[in-house]
């Protein structure tokens, strides 16, 4: 990121920030002076790109409380800024008008002359610590269903789906790491409205596109194994 986008996404954020991290603290609170908005997303997008908490420390003269203090309180006014969200006026899936634009992307992409692809889904277990037995009591969730025994690691299932340009345009993340991608949709918000008939979500003559993982419907289209490619690549 160059200083010009960094700017650019401070100057989006900037309402959000302000209410974040509000300056004008009694005096004695904040020995070095308020701090620049900029400051705490300098050290977020260190955090995010994989900087460890003790070199944001380092590199920002920051506590570690503050490191956390500040991934929450930007992660939270991103969340809150409609300029990022994934489609237009916030919503949870794109519109008929943006589904149209995605599949004629895709079908500039496609030597098979695709053109009815709106979405590309798929799954990704995000790593996290094992959870304590007080998290699960609280979920009402075992520890072991965190575990995912294929990757032998804790985390949470993220469902997300992808338009022609490796844009987000939707993404779910509540399930504990041993559920399987199709259950995981299944069970999302979008997954439920489409299994209830919500038809108008996806624009007719229109399909997402998922692998073996997913069930063919009349809105998910999945790979034929075997044909043309191998069931290992197809996996």
């Amino acid at each position: 990121m160059n200083i010009e986008q960094f700017n650019d996404l401070h100057l989006k954020l900037s309402p959000q920030l302000d209410e974040a991290f509000p300056v004008g603290q009694k005096r004695g609170k904040s020995p070095n002076g308020s701090l620049d908005t900029k400051f705490w997303l300098s050290a977020v997008i260190r955090y995010y790109a994989g900087g460890s908490p003790l070199d944001v420390m380092l590199t920002h003269g920051m506590s570690r409380q503050s490191v956390y203090k500040s991934v929450w309180g930007v992660t939270d006014a991103v969340n809150k800024t409609k300029q990022l969200s994934c489609n237009i006026n916030g919503a949870e899936f794109p519109s008929h008008e943006e589904q149209e634009e995605i599949s004629m992307g895709f079908n500039l992409m496609s030597t098979a002359d695709f053109d009815q692809v709106c979405l590309t889904i798929d799954g990704m277990l995000i790593w996290t610590v094992q959870p304590s037995a007080a998290d699960c009591d609280e979920l009402w969730i075992g520890e072991r269903q965190f575990h995912c025994f294929r990757k032998d690691k804790f985390g949470m299932v993220l469902m997300a789906g992808c338009d022609h340009m490796c844009r987000f345009r939707w993404a779910d993340i509540k399930h504990p790491g041993l559920t399987s991608d199709y259950l995981a949709f299944a069970t999302s918000n979008l997954g439920l409205k489409l299994e209830n008939n919500h038809n108008n979500i996806i624009k007719p003559g229109k399909t997402m596109a998922g692998d073996i993982a997913w069930v063919p419907t009349e809105w998910m289209a999945t790979p034929i194994p075997d044909d043309c490619i191998t069931s290992t690549d197809d996996s």
